[in-house]
Parts: C-alpha cells; sequence; structure tokens
C-alpha cells in the first residue's frame, strides 16, 4: 500500500510538473509575442523620428541590424527601401495587413510567414508624415531566441520538482501509513491508540474496527468455551466415539475409542478404514453414509465391542457418520457368568436335595429298617445343613452383585479385633483337629464395612483350617498394608490357581464335600475385597500350604 501511495502521490507531482511547465512555456511565448510587438513600436517611434531628419532614405540602413529589417514603402505600395533585399525586385506590398492598416489608422501590426524571408516574422507599421510606412520586422526565430537561455533551466527545475515530489511523496506515504501500521500492530492490544491517530477522519474507522475486533473476540471467546465443552464432553464419555466427514475422513476421535483400538496418533484427515479394517465396522459406517443407521458387534483386542453408526443430516443430506462405540465385554461376561451360576447352583442344590428326597422317602415307604433309620436322619441333618449353607452363600454373592463400593458403609476397622473375634468362633473346629492358630499383637486399622471385612477374612482362616493337616497351623501376619493369611496344608496345584476364586470352582471336589465347602467362599472373598478397591492374591504348593494376601487401603 505504502509504495502504491507513493508512487500515485509521485505521479500526481510529476503530472502537475509537466503541467506548469507547459503553462510557464505557453507564458513566456505570449510574453515574448507581446513584447517583441511593443519593442517594434518603440523603436519604430525612435526611427520614424529620425527618418524627418534624413536626407535620404538609404540612411535608413544605419538603424537596420541582423535582427531588425527595416522596409520603406510608398503610399503606392512601392518598396522604396530594404534592409535584407534588393527593394527594385520586391513586388507591391499595399496588400500587406500592416500596411493597409497603417495606411488607415497611422500603425497596424501582425505576424504571419515572410514570402521574402521565407520565415514566420513579427511586423510593425508606421505612416510617415510624407505619406510613405516605415515598416519593422523581426525573426521569429530572433524573438524567441532569448528563450533558448530559459529551457535548460525550465528542464532543471523539472528535475528539481520531480525529485522533490518523490521525496515529499515517500514522505507523505509514510505519515499516512504510519497509522494504519501502528493500528495493524495494535489489533491485540486492549485498546486502540485512537488518540496517536494523525488524521481524525481516521477514529470512526478505528473505532467500528475495535467494535468489530470486540464482537469477533466475544464469539471467539463463545466458540472456545464451546469447543472446550464439547470436548471436554466427548473426552468425558464412557462410550467411544467417531465422528466422520461426507467423504468417511476422521473428523474427532476420543480417549476411549483410542484406547479400544489401541492406537494413537493424529488419524484427522484420514479415511477410517486407516483407523480400522475391520470388515463389520466398515459395512456399518458404509451403511450410515448411505443414510441408514447400523450396528454391529466386533470383537476387538479380546473385547466385545457393539458399533452403533448413524447418518449426520445437514439440510436433508448426509454430511457425515457418528460411531457410537460400546464395551459390552463386561455384560456379556456377567450374562455368561449368571448362566453358568445358574447352571451350578441348580446342580449344587440337586444334590443335597436329591439324597434329603431319598432318604425321606425310604423312611416313609418303611423300606428303611427301624435300625437305620437314625442314620438316614444323621445324613438327612447333614444334608440339610448343608443346602443351608449353600443357600446361605447364594445370598450373601446375590448382595454383593447389588453392591458397589461406594455403596458399603465406611468406618475405622481395627482388623486385629476383627481377626480375634473370627479366631474365638472357630476355636473348636481349630481345637478338633489341632491346629495353632497366631495372630499379630499390633492393632492395623483401615476404613471399611466391618461385617464384610469380617466375613471376607473368615472364610479365609476357616478355609486355612479346614484345608490344612491335623496338627498343623495357621498364621495371620500384617505387611505394610496387606493382611496375609498362611497355612501348612494340603497347597493347591499350580493349574488350579488361576481359577480357585470362580464361582463353585474346587481345585479338590471329594476334599471340599468332605469338609462342608460350598465353592463360593473364596468367591466371595475377592468379592468383598474388590468392595474395598483391595486386591486378593494366591501362592501356594502342593503339600506345602498356601498364602493368601489381601492388599487393602490402610
Amino acid at each position: 500500500m505504502k509504495e502504491k501511495l507513493s508512487f500515485s502521490l509521485f505521479y500526481v507531482g510529476l503530472l502537475s510538473a509537466v503541467i506548469a511547465m507547459l503553462l510557464t512555456a505557453g507564458a513566456f511565448r505570449t510574453s515574448v509575442s507581446t513584447q517583441t510587438q511593443f519593442d517594434l513600436k518603440q523603436q519604430g517611434a525612435i526611427i520614424s523620428s529620425a527618418y524627418a531628419l534624413m536626407h535620404s532614405p538609404d540612411e535608413l540602413k544605419n538603424f537596420a541590424t541582423s535582427s531588425l529589417r527595416i522596409t520603406l514603402i510608398s503610399p503606392t505600395g512601392n518598396v522604396l527601401f530594404e534592409s535584407d533585399a534588393k527593394a527594385n525586385k520586391m513586388g507591391s506590398h499595399l496588400s500587406r495587413i500592416e500596411v493597409q492598416s497603417a495606411i488607415k489608422n497611422g500603425e497596424g501590426s501582425s505576424y504571419r510567414e515572410s514570402q521574402t524571408l521565407e520565415t514566420d516574422v513579427y511586423y510593425y507599421a508606421k505612416l510617415l508624415s510624407d505619406g510613405n510606412v516605415l515598416r519593422l520586422a523581426i525573426r521569429k526565430a530572433t524573438a524567441y531566441a532569448m528563450l533558448s537561455g530559459v529551457y535548460p533551466k525550465l528542464a532543471i527545475l523539472l528535475v528539481a520538482i520531480l525529485l522533490f515530489s518523490l521525496f515529499m511523496a515517500h514522505i507523505l506515504s509514510s505519515r499516512f501509513v504510519e497509522p494504519i501500521r501502528k493500528l495493524a500492530e495494535n489489533l491485540d492490544a486492549v485498546k486502540f491508540p485512537e488518540g496517536d491517530m494523525v488524521y481524525k477522519e481516521f477514529a470512526p474507522f478505528v473505532r467500528e474496527l475495535k467494535r468489530e475486533r470486540d464482537n469477533t473476540e466475544r464469539e471467539m471467546a463463545r466458540l472456545k468455551f464451546e469447543r472446550n465443552r464439547f470436548h471436554t464432553l466427548i473426552e468425558d464419555m464412557s462410550e467411544g466415539m467417531i465422528l466422520l466427514d461426507a467423504k468417511n475422513e476422521v473428523v474427532l476421535v476420543n480417549g476411549v475409542a483410542r484406547e479400544m483400538f489401541h492406537t494413537e496418533g493424529d488419524f484427522t484427515g484420514r479415511n477410517v478404514r486407516c483407523f480400522s479394517q475391520n470388515a463389520e465396522l466398515i459395512h456399518a459406517v458404509e451403511t450410515a453414509a448411505g443414510g441408514k443407521k447400523d450396528d454391529a458387534e466386533i470383537q476387538l483386542f479380546g473385547k466385545d465391542i457393539r458399533v452403533i453408526a448413524s447418518p449426520v443430516f445437514v439440510s436433508g443430506e448426509v454430511s457425515g457418520v457418528i460411531i457410537i462405540l460400546l464395551d459390552v465385554t463386561e455384560k456379556k461376561n456377567l450374562s455368561d457368568l449368571r448362566e453358568k451360576f445358574t447352571a451350578n447352583v441348580s446342580h449344587e442344590l440337586k444334590t443335597p436335595l436329591t439324597s434329603i428326597a431319598g432318604y425321606a422317602e425310604m423312611i416313609e415307604t418303611g423300606i428303611a429298617k427301624p435300625e437305620d433309620i437314625s442314620g438316614f436322619a444323621a445324613r438327612i441333618h447333614k444334608e440339610s445343613k448343608r443346602l443351608l449353607t449353600l443357600t446361605n452363600d447364594i445370598m450373601k454373592l446375590s448382595e454383593l452383585d447389588e453392591l458397589s463400593p461406594n455403596a458399603i458403609q465406611l468406618e475405622k476397622v481395627n482388623v486385629s479385633d476383627v481377626l480375634r473375634e473370627i479366631v474365638s468362633a472357630l476355636e473348636s473346629l481349630a481345637d478338633k483337629r489341632r491346629i495353632q492358630i497366631a495372630l499379630p499383637a499390633e492393632n492395623f486399622f483401615i476404613l471399611g464395612d466391618r461385617n464384610k471385612l469380617y466375613e471376607m477374612f473368615y472364610n479365609l482362616i476357616s478355609n486355612a483350617i479346614r484345608y490344612n493337616k491335623d496338627g498343623g497351623s495357621v498364621k495371620v501376619v500384617y505387611e505394610k498394608n496387606a493382611v496375609i493369611v498362611e497355612d501348612s496344608g494340603m497347597g493347591i496345584a499350580e493349574e488350579h490357581l488361576p481359577h480357585i476364586f470362580e464361582r463353585f470352582y474346587r481345585a479338590d471336589k471329594s476334599r471340599s464335600k468332605e469338609t462342608g465347602g460350598t465353592g463360593l467362599g473364596l468367591a466371595i472373598v475377592k468379592h468383598i475385597a474388590e468392595l474395598h478397591h483391595a486386591k486378593v492374591s494366591v501362592t501356594s504348593k502342593l503339600g506345602e500350604g498356601s498364602k493368601f494376601k489381601i492388599l487393602l487401603n490402610a
């Protein structure tokens, strides 16, 4: 802009200088013409005064010069004297304009081409007292000769004006552009430099620009807030989300979706096929891009993912696709677990019920001998107790399934007190098998639900007694934030260790039934530990005993 403005100002200066020079030259020409006529008239007056004293017309040659031509013409038009030619060879001059005007008015002048000299000439004629006409003439070239010294000076003046125009154009353009430059440099400033404006005409422009900037900043702030809120909303979703444009190119991917696909990096602007080549996913996307909602279930890195692809319509046309990814692995596993649990419960309940029904039927029908009735009754009682224990454990698991970690009542619990209560309750069972139980002397406090912690440690210590050898030992120790229950029992084979916390899983089924185990105790332990954000682990060697470790939030 500055360069263009400088050239514009320079061109204006150049045009002004040229016009001024032309006007000056024209004025000089007019002035020279007027001055020449005036000089001829003055010289004519002088020569006409001297003419009265002359004895012969030839004396006029004393007044003629190389630039001044003198002609004496008779009233009849004959040339009596000519300083630049031979008078007797010249024709009549009576028809000359200046001669006729002199005869008629006493004097006359004209400017025209001379037939004798063949050049433009200024003429002045004066009527003398004897009736003759004195005519003075000067060539145009001679009259304008004085300008030859003026034109170089005018040329120098023109060059000076051009240089001055360049300088002033630079100064003025810089001065004109400076406020705009300051304005551009202060677009992000709190206040525009309105007070520094050189031209007051800029003030309305600055105010309007400031108003527009303020509006833009408010709109940008609003859009940024909306973008951040949208980004936060998308990132906080528990579901994965992928947004595609009309070309099936990725516009947005949230963190959950990246985690599901185990991908990192920026996929923006890339086709969804670069994100995943899963056939079911691509088919769902293509169906949605055609304007119809579609869903599918795919496998991703061992997880079951439900894909819901929906078209995004703008003005009645599909402008993109939004993909929602739902991790249904836990739901599916829970469904499978419930089915398995139902089957196991049916199986576990069927065995004692069948036994009870069989013995009762034998007693009812009289098949049982009188001496066998007491034995049958004892077996019915034993199976009933087993059935009651199994029912209680099932009810406990059902209750735990309904709870979440935020639903339990937390209090400060001394684990040592809980363990002493448990040992007291199991004292008769331990004494019967001559099993020694060692508890730590120090106190150990945690935040938890006392009743559920009691149930968890009761199951661990009860199992340590039941699956121990006669005369064995059970030891409970504290290790930082962990409680360890260690026994000297039969141990667990390595292939069973990954499954012992599953419901109804028994490492030794015959031994479990003999001890009255239901196969749900360790499942209850694991469930209660998870409710307390704890981790339960086990190490064991066959024939050497087992060590269960509960890592708690102490």
